[in-house]
């Protein structure tokens, strides 16, 4: 009874935090909340760079594909920090003809082909189905992921 108590807790806790980050997506500039995302991260080993070469209307993007994205991007970024042994980060945001291009690269070590069997990687291809996008990932002179976001 305790285990299921405490899993019962849990979800209501994931289920308001959702809520609660579902409202501030509605609120507040989505490129300001990624932009602080990326700036707020630690710059003692890894610097982070970003970039919006073509700009992208977040407000006309749904609010569910914005909550998923910024997940992702979080799992990402938690992964360069853990994994890459990288001193540079660099993101991407481009506009395109179907919809919204993110480029992550890292000049970092790569990656092992059992980072696919984690949790951390799982739960991105699981919001990547939700929101109907694809993600490409090279292991060549670090670690470079494309998103690719139909909107």
């Amino acid at each position: 009874k305790n285990t299921l108590k405490a899993i019962k807790e849990s979800l209501l806790s994931i289920s308001n935090n959702y809520e609660s980050l579902n409202e501030m997506f509605k609120d507040e500039s989505f490129e300001k909340l990624l932009n602080n995302l990326i700036d707020s991260q630690p710059t003692t080993h890894i610097k982070f760079n970003r970039y919006h070469p073509n700009y992208i209307d977040w407000n006309t993007v749904d609010t569910h594909i914005k909550f998923n994205l910024f997940r992702i991007l979080q799992e990402l970024i938690q992964n360069i920090h853990k994994h890459s042994n990288a001193n540079l980060a660099t993101f991407y945001f481009t506009k395109v003809e179907d919809g919204i291009e993110i480029r992550i690269n890292d000049n970092g070590i790569g990656f092992k082909e059992d980072v696919f069997s984690g949790m951390g990687m799982q739960n991105i291809k699981d919001r990547i189905k939700q929101i109907n996008a694809t993600i490409e990932i090279e292991n060549n002179s670090g670690t470079k992921i494309t998103l690719k976001i139909h909107v």
